[in-house]
């Protein structure tokens, strides 16, 4: 199929062609730019946000990562991170710390590989983690004390609601936040599971 000159397109459709070629000459850019994660010694890390995530034709995963002062990386193709990435469900936008953990031996003693440890943060948990922090600097409270209060409370009960721990903690506990405030607190160590009009809550795993 013939398009016609670029003299003859009409503005609406040389922007179209403009914006996309924009977008695949920026993909390529970061190839360009893209230097290789090799870490050398035990404890090595890198830190920064996951910018885009490629899949080799073996299906191992690798993760372009910019750091904070705008390089990018990309990490080594091994079974060990790319399940990990896998477990994590590693998106584009989320923040990623991958440290190196050295050389280990196979469990049959036949061969060794480089193992890693992966964690990450996506963008919603980056904003109630600063949440949390904005609240226990307002409150003047340790809000891990607070976490571990909550986790007793669901321990201790077979079955709970969140409305239920929320009025412990402010009626028995004397907590001093809203129970807006503790509801977040409260999210980061359980799993909220409605049922009909209530919110049981069930303590997250690991």
């Amino acid at each position: 199929m013939s398009y016609p000159r670029i003299n003859e397109l009409p503005d609406e459709v040389l922007k179209v062609i403009e914006e996309e070629l924009k977008k695949r000459a920026e993909q390529r850019k970061i190839e360009y730019e893209v230097k290789r994660w090799t870490p050398v010694t035990k404890g090595d890390y890198l830190l920064g946000q996951v910018i885009n995530i490629r899949e080799t034709k073996k299906g191992a995963k690798i993760l372009f990562v910019r750091t904070k002062n705008g390089e990018i990386y990309s990490t080594p193709p091994t079974g060990n991170l790319t399940k990990q990435i896998d477990e994590l469900n590693v998106q584009i936008d989320d923040y990623v710390y991958i440290e190196f953990l050295g050389e280990t031996t196979s469990e049959d003693g036949k061969y060794t590989y480089r193992n890693f440890v992966l964690a990450k943060l996506s963008p919603d948990e980056i904003s109630n983690l600063l949440e949390i922090k904005n609240i226990e600097k307002k409150a003047n409270i340790d809000i891990e004390q607070v976490k571990e209060k909550v986790k007793g409370i669901i321990k201790s009960f077979r079955v709970v609601t969140k409305q239920d721990v929320i009025n412990y903690l402010i009626n028995v506990e004397k907590i001093p936040l809203s129970p807006e405030e503790i509801s977040k607190i409260i999210e980061q160590v359980a799993e909220i599971r409605a049922v009909k009009d209530k919110e049981y809550v069930y303590l997250k795993e690991g």
